[in-house]
């Protein structure tokens, strides 16, 4: 039986599965820093900066994901 994850490797799991949970971090960092940057000390909207940076982190952890964690 093989399993497949969204990229279509299965080599490496333990090591694909740090590299994956350290990018999610890194991106909720980023995520957080845009809230506390643009709404605590630039009085933004919160909504809009949340939703902003969440698109924005979705897609660098995809491409980073994508381009290092689950290179072939």
């Amino acid at each position: 039986m093989e399993l497949y994850t969204n990229f279509k490797v299965n080599d490496h799991m333990w090591r694909r599965f740090v590299e994956y949970y350290l990018v999610g971090q890194i991106t909720t960092l980023f995520t957080t820093a845009c809230i506390f940057i643009f709404v605590t000390l630039l009085g933004q909207n919160a909504l809009v900066v949340k939703i902003v940076s969440t698109i924005i982190a979705t897609l660098i952890q995809f491409v980073v994901n994508k381009a290092i964690t689950f290179k072939k």
